[in-house]
């Protein structure tokens, strides 16, 4: 007589790689309906859903801004987060592809280069940072609000007409995004219309 394991008895089918056993019910994750429908009522209809998670996207989503300065609006936020915020200097420049050599800016040598490293981009943020500035009063905060703190202002969320101080608002994170782009060397964007 063979005597019995204790335990739910084992079921003998196909198994998974991972050893479980497969699921009917197991089907690809879909999104919440609810939070569907609110990134879709941030860009719109035909708006790619993706990228209402940041104030940025939702203004590049809104034609608001070009993607060249979406993309100064993150490295701006990327050296924000090195250089004042608690990022690790190992964290990689997010917009250097991952499978090429990054060049130098972009990975911190480790041991004594460290240091230089660091003190490289801290010149870097500075950079930006009295660029923004010089670029007029309320530009550098505005910024700071949309890029790093990623605030999403009412004028955002809200469609319609913009308001006097909304348009104020909105004008000084396109010029501050305008003048990253130029900084950081990436092309020039044409201004759009703020409709």
């Amino acid at each position: 007589m063979t005597r019995r394991r204790a335990g739910r008895p084992r079921h003998w089918a196909k198994r998974c790689a991972s050893g479980c056993l497969p699921r009917a019910d197991r089907r690809p994750s879909l999104p919440n309906p609810r939070v569907l429908q609110r990134r879709r009522a941030l860009v719109g209809p035909d708006g790619d859903v993706t990228l209402a998670e940041s104030p940025l996207g939702v203004l590049l989503a809104r034609d608001l801004i070009h993607p060249e300065e979406r993309q100064a609006g993150q490295r701006f936020a990327w050296l924000y987060r090195l250089v004042v915020g608690r990022m690790s200097p190992a964290a990689a420049d997010p917009f250097q592809p991952r499978e090429e050599a990054r060049p130098a800016f972009a990975t911190p040598p480790l041991g004594a280069g460290q240091s230089a490293w660091l003190a490289a981009r801290s010149g870097d943020f500075e950079k930006a940072r009295q660029a923004l500035k010089a670029e007029g009063p309320g530009v550098y905060e505005q910024v700071r609000r949309i890029a790093v703190a990623e605030e999403f202002p009412p004028w955002i969320v809200v469609r319609g007409p913009l308001h006097d101080e909304a348009r104020k608002e909105l004008e000084a994170v396109q010029a501050g995004l305008a003048c990253l782009a130029a900084l950081f060397g990436l092309p020039a964007a044409r201004r759009l219309d703020a409709g």
